[in-house]
């Protein structure tokens, strides 16, 4: 396609221009950088340390968004760089995974008494797990990695974000899953909610996404290399 050829073209000769400009120094200039709305609130302090850190000449510029919308932005070329839940279908872009984040059982202290030890998530009554809207690619890596095989175990009542899936839990009208990465940024701090580890492929992998043919494979190299550490388990070797 003509159109779409052109489109990378000039997305190409737009690094280009800046490489220069930055007298060739792969460290300097600007990086817009995508991420989802569940991870940005819980890596966002590290990653600014990280980079000011390490990258300190990268003028950051930081959009949060639906893994849908982020996508679209890169492929138009409004966005350099985005940090994803994986695994995910990303025509027309590379992937680096940087580690693992493990899904988590969350339930009120009141009903984890009532679970079986271990944890059975099988045995969870209909109706009773509380997931993010189908727009947050979360939902789909929850159900696949913690083996939510029947589906009338789902609420109907879905939330716009981590932060009301714990509400919901903590009024002990049902149970939620939680990333790790969330956990240990305190978000269940003030809540009478207790976690536990879901199966042992539980997880969701995080990772950098980038256009196919961009120049500037040595600076996300370097990202991945800094936040990687901040994850609960990093994978980047």
């Amino acid at each position: 396609d003509i159109v779409e050829r052109s489109k990378v073209l000039l997305q190409e000769a737009g690094e280009l221009v800046e490489y220069a400009q930055n007298a060739g120094n792969w460290q300097r200039g600007t990086l817009k950088l995508g991420v989802i709305p569940t991870i940005a609130p819980f890596l966002f302090e590290g990653m600014m340390g990280a980079f000011s850190a390490f990258l300190p000449e990268i003028n950051l510029e930081m959009q949060e968004d639906t893994t849908e919308k982020l996508l679209q932005q890169l492929t138009d070329g409004r966005l350099d760089l985005l940090i994803l839940a994986l695994p995910m279908e990303t025509p027309g872009c590379k992937q680096m995974v940087l580690g693992h984040d493990p899904f988590h059982l969350i339930a009120h202290k009141d009903m984890a008494e009532q679970l079986p030890n271990p944890v059975d998530i099988s045995t969870l009554p209909k109706k009773s797990i509380f997931l993010l809207q189908q727009e947050h690619c979360m939902t789909g890596h929850a159900v696949s990695a913690c083996n939510l095989q029947h589906s009338d175990q789902i609420s109907s009542v879905a939330a716009s974000s981590l932060y009301t899936l714990v509400q919901l839990a903590n009024s002990k009208m049902g149970y939620t899953f939680l990333p790790e990465l969330a956990i240990n940024q305190s978000i269940l701090e003030h809540t009478g909610l207790k976690s536990f580890p879901a199966e042992e492929q539980g997880f969701r992998e995080i990772g950098l996404v980038w256009r196919s043919g961009t120049t500037r494979m040595q600076l996300f190299r370097r990202i991945g290399e800094i936040i990687s550490p901040l994850l609960p388990i990093p994978t980047l070797k």
